[in-house]
Formats: C-alpha cells, sequence, structure tokens
C-alpha cells in the first residue's frame, strides 16, 4: 500500500506480522530489495527495544518491554528515494492491536509526520 505525505511524496507500507518471519527472511535472501530494506529496519526497531528504549505501540501507546518481541511492525519507506540515503521508519504493534487485520493496523497505527492522517472507518474501535 502507498500513503502521501502534505508535500505529495509517496511512501510504501509494508506490515511484517512475525508469522510471516519465514517469507520475509526468504525474500530477503533471494535480494528483494524491499524485504532487505523492512528486515533492516526491523532489526534496527528491536536494537532499540533491546536496549531499554521506551518505545510504545504505534496504535495504542501501550509500553514495550526490552524482553517483548512485537508480533507486527510497519515500515515506511518513501516510493521515491536516494538508495545510499534513504530513510526506513518502523513502528511496533502490540499483541492486542496485532489481532487486528493489515488495513486496520495502517488506519489506526503511527502518527506518521508529515504524512495525510487516514479516517478511521467506521465502526472500529481501538481495544
Amino acid at each position: 500500500m502507498t500513503d502521501n505525505d502534505d508535500a505529495g511524496e509517496a511512501h510504501r507500507i509494508y506490515v511484517l506480522r512475525r508469522a510471516d518471519k519465514e517469507e520475509w527472511t526468504a525474500k530477503a535472501h533471494a535480494d528483494d530489495e524491499m524485504a532487505l530494506r523492512c528486515i533492516s529496519a526491523v532489526r534496527i526497531f528491536m536494537r532499540h527495544l533491546s536496549n531499554g528504549e521506551p518505545i510504545h505501540c504505534g496504535c495504542c501507546e501501550g509500553l514495550f518491554s526490552s524482553s517483548d518481541v512485537p508480533e507486527a511492525i510497519l515500515v515506511l519507506i518513501p516510493v521515491k528515494y536516494d538508495p545510499d540515503n534513504v530513510t526506513v521508519q518502523a513502528w511496533a504493534m502490540c499483541k492486542e492491536c496485532s489481532k487486528h487485520d493489515d488495513r486496520w493496523l495502517i488506519d489506526y497505527g503511527p502518527k506518521r509526520e508529515g504524512l495525510a492522517p487516514t479516517p478511521p472507518r467506521s465502526g472500529q474501535t481501538i481495544h
């Protein structure tokens, strides 16, 4: 899926779920560029988490502990970027929020600075 920021820059949004780890790893081993960037973003995120940095769920603001392993991580990659200087963003989703489908995570997920907000879908609530 793609989303646009206020300046019209498009970003690809990927939802990496722990249950799909083998699939993403296989894509990365096959040199799939987006899989490599997503896996790299997840590794950096996990390093920050294991270092004890306070990290909140991208949907509900629940706090992760350093021993938590997120069930889902959203990764944003600009559609147009300099391969040597690309800013990839990643947010983790807690176990409760991760129970929702990918569309819900994108709709209720991180407040992406500079990106146009996604309006809530009717009848949906955050746990």
